[in-house]
């Protein structure tokens, strides 16, 4: 059956070559968007200086220096309450947009290269949660809220988690490690659980499933009827013989 098999290669070669490779560690985060308030100069200093991913902008590539090797991921920055550190990055997440008001889970994915090797933590927060959080830091004492809408926040954590090489004395080499690279995107769950990137991978497959339950899957059953005929008529006429 040449024709059988030219299209069994021919159909494993588009999903091969079709499906994405990983050629970098991933953290993933799925959350539900929520309505938040905030005090109006809250909302106007957590809007200074954080990056922004909306619709418009889902995709980022971002550097942060990692926390020294051994520090707990829940150690980093910690106690932090919208404070600088250099081992954590906010983001601000437009979730109101036109484009994705339909949508009310969302996930949030960070990743870096295998060459840099470092552990995230990823949290997002509705903006009623950073409230509490900023007024536990005594940030602000205004307590009169202003509607902000499905906006919320990520924090981003970053820990070294690379070897320490060891020197001629035994000891481990200290090396303070770059900062690492990193992409961020933010996308909306079809069905609750379907990201938007992954949406035309998901299609394809249900496309090849589809002609090979109908386009290969009755002429094997064709052949392997026949095969079974042959071998029935086969025992028919070696059992008549030896009659």
């Amino acid at each position: 059956m040449p024709s059988f098999a030219a299209r069994c290669i021919f159909l494993c070669c588009i999903v091969f070559f079709y499906l994405p490779f990983a050629w970098a560690n991933t953290e993933i985060v799925n959350f539900v968007a929520m309505e938040g308030s905030l005090t109006p100069s809250q909302a106007q200093a957590l809007q200074a200086n954080w990056t922004v991913l909306s619709a418009v902008a889902p995709e980022k590539l971002l550097r942060v220096p990692p926390a020294p090797l051994g520090t707990p991921l829940a150690d980093v920055c910690q106690p932090s309450h919208g404070a600088s550190c250099s081992h954590e990055l906010w983001l601000a997440l437009r979730l109101d947009d036109p484009a994705w008001r339909a949508y009310s889970r969302f996930t949030l994915r960070v990743s870096w290269p295998a060459s840099s090797p470092a552990d995230f933590d990823i949290q997002v927060k509705s903006a009623e949660a950073l409230f509490n959080e900023l007024q536990a830091g005594g940030l602000d004492n205004d307590f009169d809220a202003l509607h902000t809408g499905r906006r919320m926040y990520a924090r981003i954590r970053v820990v070294d988690a690379g070897v320490r090489v060891p020197t001629a004395d035994g000891s481990r080499e200290r090396v303070t490690p770059e900062p690492v690279p990193f992409i961020v995107i933010l996308e909306p769950l079809y069905f609750g659980m379907l990201p938007a990137s992954v949406a035309p991978t998901v299609a394809f497959l249900v496309i090849v499933i589809i002609i090979a339950a109908f386009g290969i899957v009755p002429p094997v059953q064709r052949y392997l009827g026949r095969v079974a005929d042959e071998v029935r008529q086969e025992t028919a006429s070696s059992r008549t013989k030896s009659d």
